[in-house]
């Protein structure tokens, strides 16, 4: 008779987070925990599909565009990886003390916290498609990151203070009309300059400065300042091309 012989999987030893990229590993469940079957019961039997390994847990704030883009990035590479909506645990403090969304907990134990740092670290550590993050090509590599910065340091800044007035120390109609012409500047640099070329800032398919410009523009939607035209059009274009954006 043929024998079935079962093997449990050992669990990663216990080792405290780190945010040094070759850290121990850390107690991240692993897809293959569990009994493994190494045998066939018989002649016809159909042997189980073992799922692939997860990268890693990502901890987010939904109402987020930085949380989301690393989400969409990791379901549109069809990556296998774990989703956590309600909040940091407390282990994780020592590695982000300011409880910055998103964060990102690796399968080698590494603590990665920031929208773009989580983009471009979960396109280095497992090597993403180049499509996403072209780090081969220089020239437009350095484009994609370009962008990046101009998400934070422009582009988001800009929508934040159409969203919220107040909060950003216009107090009055007055002020918050100033900063409708910045906005303006901003889709005239994206219409007319980042896509003049290219249906994407990456080229011909969306890649994580896509990701992270079209989220932060989706929140106009929600104002009175909606995105223009030319821009409705590229913020179409990524979701026609993304087949998951509208779970994120």
């Amino acid at each position: 008779p043929v024998s079935v012989t079962t093997a449990a999987a050992a669990a990663p030893p216990a080792a405290p987070l780190s945010i040094v990229v070759r850290a121990p590993p850390a107690p991240v469940p692993s897809a293959l925990e569990g009994t493994q079957v190494e045998g066939l019961t018989c002649a016809g039997a159909t042997p189980a599909v073992e799922e692939p390994p997860s990268l890693g847990e990502l901890y987010i704030d939904p109402t987020s565009p930085d949380s989301l883009a690393p989400w969409l990035l990791l379901l549109e590479s069809d990556s296998s990886f774990g989703l956590h909506e309600d909040g940091l645990p407390p282990a994780l403090l020592p590695c982000n003390p300011d409880g910055v969304f998103p964060t990102w907990v690796d399968s080698n134990g590494s603590v990665i916290w920031g929208g773009h740092a989580v983009l471009r670290y979960l396109c280095h550590r497992h090597k993403l498609p180049q499509v996403f993050y072209p780090s081969v090509e220089t020239n437009l590599c350095a484009r994609v990151n370009m962008v990046l910065d101009w998400v934070s340091e422009v582009l988001s800044p800009h929508v934040a203070h159409i969203l919220d007035p107040v909060a950003h120390e216009q107090q009055d109609l007055g002020d918050l009309l100033c900063g409708k012409p910045a906005l303006d500047k901003d889709m005239m640099v994206l219409s007319d300059y980042l896509l003049r070329e290219t249906p994407f800032v990456g080229g011909l398919a969306p890649c994580i400065a896509d990701f992270s410009v079209a989220l932060n523009l989706l929140l106009l939607y929600a104002t009175e300042t909606p995105p223009a035209p030319k821009v409705r059009q590229y913020l179409h274009a990524c979701a026609d091309s993304c087949d998951h954006w509208n779970v994120v």
